[in-house]
């Protein structure tokens, strides 16, 4: 996560609300705390005293930052692509944040991201393309989060990383 970015996120930041936690959040406030540039940023803003006082374990979920994101990156890249294309591919969801930590999204996380993918598809290529798209989530899955996480409809399958490397943890992952 650059600077930018995390300055995006903070702004998102709204108090009080009910949303999952989200360790993007907690990333950019861990660099608000680290980062000159950015600590600068949020005193000017006024609010980084109040909310470095705060207790920040339960933070919120700044969907509206990861939705914006996650749209750059459908029209910057997939948007692209021709509807023959298109229909060739399988989408994978995976949180930066999640790539090698042993983190992983909330199932109700997952859901919203893809969701949100889904309606980018149909927005681009149609509600057929949209129904017949699979998308998959991939961010730490493990024997122990597979099945909550394939509860959620709009979840199409998993993209299993290091549990794979183990053969009785993937099959646990492969059964659930």
């Amino acid at each position: 996560m650059n600077t930018q970015e995390a300055k995006e996120i903070l702004a998102a930041f709204r108090p009080g609300t009910d949303d999952e936690q989200d360790p993007i959040f907690a990333e950019a406030l861990q660099m608000a705390r680290t980062n000159s540039e950015l600590k600068a940023w949020w005193n000017d803003s006024l609010v980084f005293d109040k909310r470095m006082r705060r207790d920040l374990r339960r933070v919120i979920a700044p969907a509206p930052v990861r939705e914006a994101i996650l749209a750059g990156q459908f029209t910057g890249g997939l948007a692209k692509l021709s509807a023959e294309q298109f229909a060739r591919i399988v989408l994978a969801y995976e949180p930066v944040w999640a790539i090698g930590t042993g983190k992983t999204a909330t199932p109700g996380m997952a859901a919203a991201a893809h969701s949100f993918l889904r309606g980018q598809v149909a927005a681009h290529f149609g509600s057929p393309a949209a129904e017949e798209c699979r998308i998959l989530y991939g961010g730490s899955v493990n024997p122990g989060n597979c099945a909550a996480l394939m509860e959620e409809d709009e979840l199409d399958g998993a993209l299993v990383g290091g549990a794979s490397l183990d053969p009785n943890s993937f099959a646990a992952i492969v059964k659930c």
